[in-house]
């Protein structure tokens, strides 16, 4: 049966804060009938959730009918497996404790993360001299909507309103996200050593609390440095500060501002270079100011990979 919550636990909860270091989901229960109803489902057991792009998993005319699954049987109903992978479950797969907001109970989810590579072309253009390919992971939809990477804005956007509970929760996602893409992307290059750069923030400011997407990423690459990936965060710094680009009337990015504007370190002649950017916009071009200075330090192959990637500007 599903575990009754207290209404000591439950409030704690609802108030975003994890119990016992667990992650949880707030969703209301509906009868999977409805589900099957509303999204044209011809199997009830499946229903595309409004919180973000992954597949929900529930079986019963309940959704905490699903606590009575153990975590592999619910991906097993999730996606066929190949026995010779001894019920391991894949990286796009993650389980969520999901509290039902009407009944108080907890009951268990699958949820699975798109684990195709999107692959799209940065044209040249006066920033930017020749064509780059590029990669992403989903499409931006903007900040708290449906499916939306929102864990690149809390990094990313004045992280210091934010508590370390949350921006653990955000570095996690984060990292979860590059250890799908990012092997595909070094396969796909075949080099030995990827290393990582990352376009620079707008601002030079270098404190700590300032940098969390790049201290994030930075510690990934040394987590999965033994699989021929290389930290190469700080070889593009900021020294002067710049337009913010999502901001109005902000001011311009013209063409070889990176260049004008951040050190440019000499590691990178010579080297796979892989160029990560949070989410990438054409017609903003701070990424292509970005590539071309790179590709003015003579990297070995150039390669450019974005979290999200949004309609054009």
């Amino acid at each position: 049966m599903a575990q009754l919550l207290s209404q000591e636990e439950f409030e704690i909860i609802m108030s975003g804060h994890t119990l016992d270091g667990e992650r949880y989901l707030v969703v209301e229960s509906i009868p999977l009938a409805a589900f099957s109803e509303k999204q044209g489902e011809e199997n009830p057991r499946i229903w595309r959730s409004r919180y973000n792009d992954g597949f929900y998993f529930r079986i019963g005319d309940e959704a905490v009918s699903i606590s009575q699954l153990t975590p592999l049987e619910l991906i097993y109903g999730a996606r066929n497996y190949s026995k010779e992978n001894d019920g391991t479950i894949p990286p796009n797969v993650f389980i969520d404790k999901t509290v039902d907001t009407q009944e108080r109970r907890v009951f268990y989810q699958a949820r699975i993360e798109p684990d195709e590579l999107n692959k799209y072309i940065i044209s040249k253009n006066e920033h930017l001299a020749h064509d780059v390919h590029g990669y992403y992971h989903t499409q931006y939809k903007g900040y708290q909507k449906p499916g939306n990477p929102d864990y690149v804005n809390i990094l990313k956007n004045q992280p210091f309103l934010y508590s370390e509970e949350i921006l653990g929760k955000a570095s996690c996602e984060l990292k979860e996200v590059l250890s799908i893409n990012l092997p595909q992307i070094k396969e796909k290059i075949k080099c030995n050593t990827l290393v990582i750069v990352l376009v620079p923030r707008a601002k030079a400011n270098q404190e700590e609390w300032y940098q969390q997407w790049r201290k994030t990423i930075s510690e990934w690459c040394v987590e999965h440095q033994e699989e021929g990936f290389e930290d190469g965060c700080s070889y593009i710094i900021r020294h002067t500060d710049t337009p913010t680009t999502h901001l109005k009337e902000d001011g311009e990015v013209y063409p070889g501002i990176t260049k004008e504007t951040c050190f440019i370190s000499t590691e990178i002649e010579g080297r796979d270079i892989l160029c990560i950017d949070d989410v990438y916009t054409k017609g903003v071009n701070i990424d292509e100011d970005a590539l071309q200075a790179i590709m003015d330090n003579k990297p070995k192959t150039l390669t450019f990979y974005s979290v999200a990637k949004t309609y054009k500007k």
